[in-house]
C-alpha cells in the first residue's frame, strides 16, 4: 500500500481512538535504545543504513495493516518476535508515492504558516465561476509556495473581473490598444473614471498588474505574492461588496 494512504489511514485511526501521534516514541523505537537514527552513520556503514530504510518502509506497512484491522498493540516489546515476523513478510511501498508524500509532508509547516496569513472574507455578490476558480487557484498556489503563479493568476482575476463589470455596464471599449477589448491597464483606468473603483482601489489594481507583468523579468517573493493576492481581494470587495458577518 502507498505511503500516502498509510498516513491518511493512520491519522484517521488515531482520531477515531482519541489518540495523539507520539513522534518521540517512534524515533526511539526505530533508532534504538539511545534514540539515535542509524542513518546518521550512513557514511560509516552504508549497508546498515540501507537495512534501516527498508525496515522503516516495512514498519509503515505494518502500521497501516494494524489501523485497517483496528488492532492496537499494548506494548510492542512484549511480543517483538510476532511483530517483526509480520513486518518481514510485507512488501516495500511504492518509492514514487513515498518520495512525493515525504516531500509534501516537509512542506506542511510552511504551508500552514502561509495559510494563517490569509483572511477569510465573504463577498456580498458572488463573482462568476471563472473568476472564482482563478482566485481560488491563486490562493492555493500561495499556500503551496508557487509565488510566480500567484502573481499571474491574480492579474488574470483582476482582468476578468474588470472586463465582466465593464461589459455589464456597457462600458467595455469595442477596440483599444489593438486587442479588441482593451489592455489591463486601460481596463483599470476606465473602471476608475467610471467610479467603479475608488482611487485606492485603482492603485491596488495597478500594483497587482505590475506584479503580474514582472514575472518574466524576475522571480516573485512570498511577500509580493501575498500582497498581490490580498490587493486582488480588496478590488473584489470594492466591486462585489463585503458580506456582513
Amino acid at each position: 500500500m502507498a505511503l500516502s494512504k498509510n498516513v491518511i489511514e493512520f491519522l484517521g485511526w488515531l482520531e477515531e481512538n482519541g489518540q495523539l501521534f507520539d513522534c518521540e516514541s517512534l524515533i526511539a523505537f526505530v533508532g534504538g535504545p539511545d534514540g539515535a537514527f542509524i542513518r546518521e552513520y550512513v557514511a560509516e556503514d552504508p549497508q546498515a543504513h540501507a537495512e534501516y530504510i527498508e525496515f522503516r518502509r516495512r514498519l509503515r506497512k505494518a502500521a497501516s495493516q494494524a489501523t485497517e484491522s483496528k488492532w492496537q498493540s499494548t506494548d510492542v516489546a512484549h511480543e517483538p518476535e510476532r511483530f517483526l515476523s509480520a513486518v518481514a513478510k510485507l512488501p516495500i511501498d511504492d518509492p514514487l508515492d513515498e518520495y512525493v508524500t515525504e516531500l509534501a509532508l516537509r512542506e506542511v509547516p510552511a504551508a500552514v504558516s502561509r495559510l494563517r496569513k490569509l483572511s477569510a472574507i465573504r463577498l456580498q455578490k458572488t463573482p462568476n465561476d471563472e473568476i472564482t476558480k482563478f482566485f481560488r487557484q491563486a490562493v492555493t498556489c500561495y499556500v503551496c509556495g508557487l509565488y510566480d503563479a500567484v502573481a499571474v493568476l491574480s492579474r488574470s482575476v483582476l482582468e476578468f473581473t474588470l472586463r465582466e463589470t465593464l461589459a455589464q455596464r456597457g462600458l467595455l471599449p469595442a477596440q483599444s490598444n489593438g486587442h479588441g477589448q482593451g489592455s489591463v491597464q486601460e481596463l483599470i483606468d476606465l473602471a476608475g473614471k467610471a467610479k467603479i473603483l475608488k482611487l485606492d482601489a485603482v492603485q491596488n489594481a495597478h500594483s497587482v498588474r505590475r506584479t503580474g507583468n514582472s514575472v518574466h523579468e524576475k522571480g516573485i517573493s512570498e511577500r509580493e505574492a501575498l500582497t498581490a493576492a490580498s490587493l486582488t481581494l480588496q478590488v473584489l470587495i470594492e466591486i462585489y461588496g463585503r458580506k456582513k458577518s
